[in-house]
Protein backbone atom coordinates (compact mmCIF):
# COMPACT_ATOMS: atom_id res chain seq x y z
CA UNK A 1 0.00 0.00 0.00
CA UNK A 2 2.33 2.53 1.10
CA UNK A 3 4.81 1.64 -2.10
CA UNK A 4 1.58 2.71 -4.38
CA UNK A 5 0.64 5.93 -1.84
CA UNK A 6 3.30 7.54 0.10
CA UNK A 7 6.02 9.70 -0.72
CA UNK A 8 8.70 11.68 1.40
CA UNK A 9 6.65 14.80 1.25
CA UNK A 10 3.17 13.83 2.52
CA UNK A 11 4.01 14.18 6.05
CA UNK A 12 5.76 17.59 5.51
CA UNK A 13 7.46 17.24 9.08
CA UNK A 14 9.43 14.29 7.75
CA UNK A 15 11.68 14.03 11.09
CA UNK A 16 7.91 13.78 13.68
CA UNK A 17 7.64 10.41 14.80
CA UNK A 18 3.96 9.13 14.77
CA UNK A 19 1.63 7.32 16.33
CA UNK A 20 -0.30 4.52 14.44
CA UNK A 21 -3.60 6.55 14.78
CA UNK A 22 -2.05 9.68 13.51
CA UNK A 23 -0.41 7.82 10.45
CA UNK A 24 -3.95 6.29 9.71
CA UNK A 25 -5.31 9.91 9.88
CA UNK A 26 -3.08 11.43 7.75
CA UNK A 27 -3.21 8.65 4.98
CA UNK A 28 -7.12 8.99 5.18
CA UNK A 29 -6.84 12.65 4.71
CA UNK A 30 -4.64 12.46 1.61
CA UNK A 31 -6.54 9.11 0.34
CA UNK A 32 -9.99 8.65 1.25
CA UNK A 33 -10.97 5.12 0.87
CA UNK A 34 -12.72 4.57 -2.53
CA UNK A 35 -14.91 0.84 -2.48
CA UNK A 36 -14.20 0.09 -5.94
CA UNK A 37 -17.66 -1.71 -7.01
CA UNK A 38 -20.44 -3.46 -4.72
CA UNK A 39 -20.68 -5.63 -7.52
CA UNK A 40 -17.58 -8.21 -7.25
CA UNK A 41 -18.16 -8.63 -3.72
CA UNK A 42 -14.58 -6.94 -3.22
CA UNK A 43 -13.27 -9.02 -5.56
CA UNK A 44 -11.23 -6.18 -6.91
CA UNK A 45 -10.55 -4.53 -3.54
CA UNK A 46 -7.03 -5.66 -3.48
CA UNK A 47 -6.68 -7.57 -7.24
CA UNK A 48 -6.61 -6.41 -10.51
CA UNK A 49 -8.45 -7.14 -13.59
CA UNK A 50 -5.14 -8.15 -15.85
CA UNK A 51 -4.61 -10.67 -18.23
CA UNK A 52 -1.64 -12.39 -20.08
CA UNK A 53 -2.30 -13.63 -24.44
CA UNK A 54 -5.93 -11.88 -23.89
CA UNK A 55 -6.59 -12.94 -27.88
CA UNK A 56 -5.96 -16.43 -26.93
CA UNK A 57 -8.84 -16.49 -23.47
CA UNK A 58 -11.09 -14.75 -26.39
CA UNK A 59 -10.96 -17.38 -28.63
CA UNK A 60 -12.86 -20.14 -25.74
CA UNK A 61 -14.90 -17.11 -24.91
CA UNK A 62 -17.96 -19.56 -26.40
CA UNK A 63 -17.30 -21.30 -23.12
CA UNK A 64 -20.33 -20.67 -20.90
CA UNK A 65 -19.16 -19.38 -17.66
CA UNK A 66 -21.31 -19.87 -14.34
CA UNK A 67 -21.06 -16.41 -12.89
CA UNK A 68 -22.54 -17.54 -9.51
CA UNK A 69 -19.04 -18.62 -8.29
CA UNK A 70 -16.66 -15.73 -9.83
CA UNK A 71 -17.15 -13.53 -7.16
CA UNK A 72 -18.04 -15.60 -3.95
CA UNK A 73 -16.60 -15.46 -0.89
CA UNK A 74 -14.25 -18.47 -1.40
CA UNK A 75 -12.20 -16.92 -4.89
CA UNK A 76 -12.01 -13.59 -2.73
CA UNK A 77 -10.36 -15.10 0.18
CA UNK A 78 -8.06 -16.46 -2.37
CA UNK A 79 -6.85 -12.55 -3.30
CA UNK A 80 -5.57 -12.53 0.62
CA UNK A 81 -4.45 -15.84 0.61
CA UNK A 82 -2.11 -15.15 -2.13
CA UNK A 83 -0.77 -11.84 -0.17
CA UNK A 84 -0.23 -13.63 3.25
CA UNK A 85 1.86 -16.42 1.09
CA UNK A 86 3.94 -13.36 -0.12
CA UNK A 87 4.45 -11.97 3.02
CA UNK A 88 5.64 -14.84 4.65
CA UNK A 89 7.85 -15.57 1.52
CA UNK A 90 9.30 -12.25 2.47
CA UNK A 91 10.05 -12.89 6.00
CA UNK A 92 11.32 -16.12 5.19
CA UNK A 93 13.91 -14.61 2.98
CA UNK A 94 14.75 -11.83 5.21
CA UNK A 95 15.82 -14.70 7.92
CA UNK A 96 17.26 -16.95 5.53
CA UNK A 97 19.62 -13.70 4.76
CA UNK A 98 19.66 -12.95 8.29
CA UNK A 99 19.85 -16.16 10.36
CA UNK A 100 21.22 -14.88 13.61
CA UNK A 101 18.82 -12.27 13.68
CA UNK A 102 16.66 -14.59 15.76
CA UNK A 103 16.99 -18.19 16.92
CA UNK A 104 13.55 -19.27 16.21
CA UNK A 105 10.50 -18.42 14.87
CA UNK A 106 6.56 -19.67 14.98
CA UNK A 107 5.16 -20.51 11.50
CA UNK A 108 1.24 -22.06 11.81
CA UNK A 109 1.36 -24.68 14.83
CA UNK A 110 4.92 -25.36 14.69
CA UNK A 111 8.05 -23.67 16.34
CA UNK A 112 11.49 -23.63 13.59
CA UNK A 113 14.75 -22.46 14.07
CA UNK A 114 15.98 -19.78 11.79
CA UNK A 115 18.07 -21.91 9.51
CA UNK A 116 14.56 -23.69 8.96
CA UNK A 117 13.57 -20.58 7.10
CA UNK A 118 15.93 -22.34 3.70
CA UNK A 119 13.50 -25.67 3.85
CA UNK A 120 9.62 -23.84 3.97
CA UNK A 121 10.64 -21.85 1.20
CA UNK A 122 10.07 -24.51 -1.50
CA UNK A 123 6.86 -25.55 -0.18
CA UNK A 124 5.30 -22.21 0.44
CA UNK A 125 6.44 -21.72 -3.35
CA UNK A 126 4.32 -24.51 -4.10
CA UNK A 127 1.84 -23.24 -1.98
CA UNK A 128 1.81 -19.44 -4.07
CA UNK A 129 2.40 -21.03 -7.75
CA UNK A 130 -1.13 -23.13 -6.82
CA UNK A 131 -3.18 -19.83 -5.16
CA UNK A 132 -2.14 -17.47 -8.42
CA UNK A 133 -3.05 -20.31 -10.76
CA UNK A 134 -6.64 -20.44 -9.77
CA UNK A 135 -6.70 -16.93 -9.47
CA UNK A 136 -5.56 -15.91 -13.25
CA UNK A 137 -8.11 -19.09 -14.46
CA UNK A 138 -11.00 -17.08 -12.34
CA UNK A 139 -9.59 -13.63 -14.07
CA UNK A 140 -9.89 -15.62 -17.34
CA UNK A 141 -13.59 -16.77 -16.62
CA UNK A 142 -14.27 -13.21 -15.70
CA UNK A 143 -13.63 -11.82 -18.98
CA UNK A 144 -14.92 -14.89 -20.75
CA UNK A 145 -18.59 -14.21 -19.13
CA UNK A 146 -18.28 -10.47 -19.66
CA UNK A 147 -17.25 -11.16 -23.45
CA UNK A 148 -19.96 -13.58 -24.06
CA UNK A 149 -22.60 -10.85 -22.36
CA UNK A 150 -21.26 -8.18 -24.80
CA UNK A 151 -22.72 -8.01 -28.55
CA UNK A 152 -19.66 -7.54 -30.87
CA UNK A 153 -19.54 -3.43 -30.42
CA UNK A 154 -19.32 -4.10 -26.81
CA UNK A 155 -16.82 -6.88 -27.08
CA UNK A 156 -14.70 -4.59 -28.49
CA UNK A 157 -14.61 -1.62 -25.94
CA UNK A 158 -14.32 -4.34 -23.17
CA UNK A 159 -11.35 -6.01 -24.77
CA UNK A 160 -9.43 -2.30 -25.35
CA UNK A 161 -10.31 -1.38 -21.78
CA UNK A 162 -8.44 -4.20 -21.03
CA UNK A 163 -5.48 -3.83 -22.93
CA UNK A 164 -5.22 -0.11 -21.96
CA UNK A 165 -5.18 -1.21 -18.36
CA UNK A 166 -2.84 -3.54 -19.21
CA UNK A 167 -0.51 -1.62 -20.51
CA UNK A 168 -0.88 1.23 -17.65
CA UNK A 169 0.02 -1.64 -15.03
CA UNK A 170 3.51 -2.38 -16.56
CA UNK A 171 4.47 1.27 -16.90
CA UNK A 172 3.25 1.87 -13.44
CA UNK A 173 5.68 -0.52 -12.29
CA UNK A 174 8.46 0.92 -14.45
CA UNK A 175 7.58 4.59 -13.21
CA UNK A 176 6.87 3.97 -9.98
CA UNK A 177 10.25 1.71 -9.55
CA UNK A 178 12.09 5.07 -11.29
CA UNK A 179 10.49 7.63 -8.99
CA UNK A 180 11.05 5.34 -5.28
CA UNK A 181 14.89 5.02 -6.38
CA UNK A 182 14.76 8.60 -7.12
CA UNK A 183 13.27 9.60 -3.54
CA UNK A 184 15.98 7.84 -1.54
CA UNK A 185 18.27 10.39 -2.83
CA UNK A 186 16.25 13.10 -1.41
CA UNK A 187 15.97 12.07 2.33
CA UNK A 188 19.42 14.02 3.47
CA UNK A 189 17.50 16.77 2.77
CA UNK A 190 14.59 15.98 5.46
CA UNK A 191 17.35 15.85 8.32
CA UNK A 192 19.60 18.25 9.41
CA UNK A 193 23.25 17.35 8.63
CA UNK A 194 26.71 18.56 8.70
CA UNK A 195 27.77 20.89 5.51
CA UNK A 196 29.97 18.65 4.01
CA UNK A 197 27.36 15.51 4.57
CA UNK A 198 25.27 17.53 2.34
CA UNK A 199 27.47 18.17 -0.04
CA UNK A 200 28.66 14.66 -0.09
CA UNK A 201 24.82 13.68 -0.60
CA UNK A 202 23.91 16.35 -3.80
CA UNK A 203 26.45 14.94 -5.23
CA UNK A 204 25.10 11.23 -5.76
CA UNK A 205 21.67 13.27 -5.85
CA UNK A 206 23.08 15.36 -9.49
CA UNK A 207 24.31 11.93 -10.49
CA UNK A 208 21.27 10.16 -10.05
CA UNK A 209 19.58 12.90 -11.56
CA UNK A 210 20.72 12.15 -15.37
CA UNK A 211 18.88 8.46 -15.19
CA UNK A 212 16.11 9.81 -13.10
CA UNK A 213 15.05 12.93 -15.77
CA UNK A 214 15.47 10.44 -18.79
CA UNK A 215 12.63 8.24 -17.25
CA UNK A 216 10.60 11.27 -16.74
CA UNK A 217 10.71 12.85 -20.02
CA UNK A 218 9.45 9.34 -21.06
CA UNK A 219 6.72 9.96 -18.96
CA UNK A 220 5.81 12.96 -20.08
CA UNK A 221 6.38 12.14 -23.82
CA UNK A 222 5.80 9.51 -24.64
CA UNK A 223 4.10 6.70 -22.06
CA UNK A 224 0.35 6.27 -21.85
CA UNK A 225 0.02 8.59 -18.86
CA UNK A 226 0.86 11.55 -21.22
CA UNK A 227 -2.95 11.47 -22.12
CA UNK A 228 -3.85 12.34 -18.12
CA UNK A 229 -1.46 15.50 -17.68
CA UNK A 230 -3.32 18.64 -17.21
CA UNK A 231 -1.58 21.51 -18.34
CA UNK A 232 -0.30 22.53 -15.05
CA UNK A 233 0.89 18.70 -13.83
CA UNK A 234 2.60 18.72 -17.39
CA UNK A 235 3.73 21.80 -16.38
CA UNK A 236 5.47 21.16 -13.01
CA UNK A 237 7.11 17.87 -13.98
CA UNK A 238 8.18 19.79 -17.48
CA UNK A 239 9.98 22.72 -15.53
CA UNK A 240 11.59 20.23 -13.16
CA UNK A 241 13.23 18.18 -16.34
CA UNK A 242 14.34 21.13 -17.93
CA UNK A 243 16.21 22.51 -15.05
CA UNK A 244 19.59 22.70 -14.03
CA UNK A 245 19.46 22.90 -9.97
CA UNK A 246 22.34 22.62 -7.37
CA UNK A 247 19.99 22.65 -4.40
CA UNK A 248 23.16 23.84 -1.73
CA UNK A 249 24.89 26.91 -2.06
CA UNK A 250 26.93 29.04 0.27
CA UNK A 251 25.77 26.62 3.40
CA UNK A 252 22.49 26.87 2.66
CA UNK A 253 19.40 25.24 0.95
CA UNK A 254 18.06 26.91 -2.50
CA UNK A 255 14.62 27.11 -1.43
CA UNK A 256 12.77 27.37 -4.63
CA UNK A 257 14.62 24.41 -6.19
CA UNK A 258 14.04 22.66 -3.00
CA UNK A 259 10.10 23.10 -3.31
CA UNK A 260 10.30 22.60 -7.01
CA UNK A 261 11.97 19.02 -6.59
CA UNK A 262 9.27 18.15 -3.63
CA UNK A 263 6.73 19.24 -6.36
CA UNK A 264 7.93 17.11 -8.70
CA UNK A 265 8.33 14.11 -6.88
CA UNK A 266 4.82 14.93 -5.25
CA UNK A 267 3.08 15.66 -8.69
CA UNK A 268 4.61 12.54 -10.41
CA UNK A 269 3.18 10.59 -7.93
CA UNK A 270 -0.10 11.78 -7.65
CA UNK A 271 -0.61 11.28 -11.62
CA UNK A 272 0.42 7.79 -11.52
CA UNK A 273 -1.35 6.60 -8.88
CA UNK A 274 -4.84 8.54 -9.85
CA UNK A 275 -4.62 7.48 -13.73
CA UNK A 276 -3.97 4.25 -13.10
CA UNK A 277 -7.37 3.96 -10.36
CA UNK A 278 -9.14 6.13 -12.88
CA UNK A 279 -8.77 2.64 -15.72
CA UNK A 280 -9.44 0.08 -12.97
CA UNK A 281 -12.50 1.94 -12.37
CA UNK A 282 -13.27 2.11 -15.98
CA UNK A 283 -12.89 -1.56 -16.78
CA UNK A 284 -14.90 -2.68 -13.78
CA UNK A 285 -17.46 0.37 -14.54
CA UNK A 286 -17.85 -1.30 -17.75
CA UNK A 287 -18.07 -4.94 -16.37
CA UNK A 288 -20.94 -3.46 -14.54
CA UNK A 289 -23.31 -2.13 -17.08
CA UNK A 290 -22.79 -5.21 -18.84
CA UNK A 291 -24.46 -6.74 -15.74
CA UNK A 292 -27.16 -4.04 -15.93
CA UNK A 293 -27.85 -4.10 -19.39
CA UNK A 294 -28.62 -8.12 -19.65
Amino acid sequence: MTRKYLTLHQVKNVGEVIDDEKFIELYIEKYPYQYLSSNFNGYYEAHNPLLENIETIIAGSDTVIDDEDLFSDTKVSLIYEKAGIESDLQTLAYLKANPKEIKTFRYGENLYKAKDATKLIPELESELLKVKTELMKNDEDIFRYYFSKADQYNQSILLGKYKKFGVIDKEFDRFQEALTEFVGYLQFMTVTLPFEEIRKHRAKLLKAEATFKKNLNDFIENSSYKESLTEESRSILKSYADASYIYFNHDKYLENEVESVFAMVNQFQRTLNEYYLELKKDVLGFQADLDKAS
